[in-house]
């Protein structure tokens, strides 16, 4: 890195440098970066200059690339040997493992000192205006206060104070979700359908775009299967990113097989065919997934800021009407910290469910996190799950809008004629539900199928 005397106003040449560097290290970011921030987040003019350009390629819907910038700067007559190095040099500071671990710290830096420079200006006019007090004509207290709140306002701009809109303006658009339902542009209302009649009747028409949603249970019960089977609904209409933190794809791909085919894929996988019918099936369930905008990151250890970085990416990559329409995260416990200090797990489970909110509302989209419930279940006589036994329940209770608790009761009592049945009874508890009501549903959980039936719909060997 170049280095480049500055004075003056708050300020980090450092931070600067290493945003844009990240963002030509992993181009997928640069729309994040010309969202939250503009040319006077820069201090330093040759970064402003660079920026500048990044700006226009986005604007212009291009590549970044190093042979794309010097096109550009080259045009104006601004590419010079300064420029070149320090591009050179960021190409090549960070590779992309690199990003996700330090790109949320340095953007905050950026946006930071941006926000303290607009502050230091606004009390710069705020000065003067008060030493021009005394020769304004009709000088009040109460003008003078006015003149130094519009300037306030003029120097940091309503993205950082909030504004605020008359109530007809927000009852407009309310009416324009409303009349979307009486028209052809029904493809980005409220909510995603389910499909499940029950489910999404207790939850006004399915999952909420922005919502972060908690599918809780003990293990083996069918938490897995409830999000997948949810997620291939989905995928029928929109594209479905899955990350996999605990199986392996294949075995996602399996029990997508099974869901869709309607027979034991896993089995299969096994010991192999056994049968004409299960050969059919499995035909009809691949003609059927290679349709799907479906996507299997199976990666271990992932960081939350890594999900949101491959969620953010692989969205930009899908053409526009198969945009993502539901992220799945399988599941919570198993996200990995990015402190390296599993002292205070709570609070780190509390920093993560907050960022993957963000992620449904930047992306607008419904996100599913799977999560275990604590053996205190196993403890009482009553073993249906409460919100309490959610693991590190705080913040996934608070940060949640929807929280969907799994219960069966043959997970408990084993006798011989469950032992022998693939399908069991399950209780869905919506326990939380920030747009509605909340309350238990029943359906019919096929184990080999890891499909889900209302009681009325299923019929035994489907």
């Amino acid at each position: 890195m170049t280095d480049m005397p500055v004075q003056g106003l708050p300020h980090d040449s450092e931070a600067e440098w290493a945003i844009l560097a990240l963002t030509l290290t992993d181009p997928q970011r640069l729309e994040e970066l010309v969202s939250r921030l503009d040319e006077d987040a820069f201090y330093e003019p040759i970064h402003r200059e660079i920026f500048r350009v990044f700006k226009k390629i986005h604007e212009n819907k291009q590549s970044l690339s190093l042979p794309r910038i010097k096109e550009y700067l080259s045009r104006e007559g601004k590419y010079t040997q300064e420029i070149e190095e320090i591009l050179l040099n960021m190409s090549v500071r960070y590779t992309l493992a690199d990003v996700p671990m330090l790109w949320d710290g340095y953007l905050d830096i950026v946006v930071e000192k941006a926000m303290l420079r607009r502050i230091a200006h606004a009390g710069r006019s705020l000065i003067e205006l008060a030493k021009q007090y005394d020769n304004m004509p009709d000088r009040t207290m109460k003008k003078i206060i006015d003149e130094a709140e519009r300037k306030l306002f003029e120097h940091l701009g309503d993205r950082e104070l909030g504004s605020a809109v008359h109530i007809m303006d927000a009852v407009h658009e309310f009416v324009s979700y409303v009349e979307r339902f009486d028209s052809d542009e029904h493809a980005h209302s409220l909510v995603i359908p389910t499909e499940i009649p029950e489910l999404d009747d207790i939850l006004n028409g399915g999952l909420g775009r922005s919502d972060l949603i908690i599918v809780a249970a003990r293990p083996s019960v069918g938490k897995t299967a409830l999000a997948l089977h949810i997620a291939l609904t989905i995928a029928r209409h929109y594209g479905v990113l899955f990350f996999s933190l605990e199986m392996p794809a294949v075995q996602i791909a399996a029990r997508a097989i099974s869901n869709v085919g309607g027979f034991n894929a896993m089995a299969v996988m096994r010991r192999g065919f056994r049968s004409d019918d299960e050969a059919r099936r499995l035909g009809i369930a691949l003609s059927q997934l290679e349709k799907l905008e479906f996507y299997i990151d199976d990666t271990s250890a992932l960081t939350v800021f890594d999900i949101k970085s491959r969620a953010r990416k692989l969205n930009t990559k899908l053409p526009d009407d198969k945009k993502l329409g539901l992220v799945v995260v399988d599941y919570l416990q198993l996200i990995k910290g990015t402190k390296g200090n599993r002292s205070n797990r709570v609070q780190e489970i509390g920093q993560m469910t907050m960022e993957l909110k963000q992620l449904a509302r930047e992306l607008d989209i419904p996100v599913i996190v799977v999560s275990q419930l604590s053996r205190e279940v196993e403890k009482r006589q009553d073993k249906r799950p409460m919100l309490s036994d959610l693991r590190e329940s705080g913040s996934i209770e608070q940060d949640a809008d929807v929280v969907i608790l799994l219960y069966r009761e043959d997970y408990y009592e084993r006798d011989e004629e469950m032992a022998h049945s693939s399908v069991s009874d399950i209780s869905l508890d919506i326990a939380k539900n920030r747009h509605g009501r909340t309350g238990e549903i029943k359906l019919k959980f096929d184990r080999n199928a890891m499909h889900f039936y209302t009681i009325e719909a299923h019929t035994p060997g489907r």
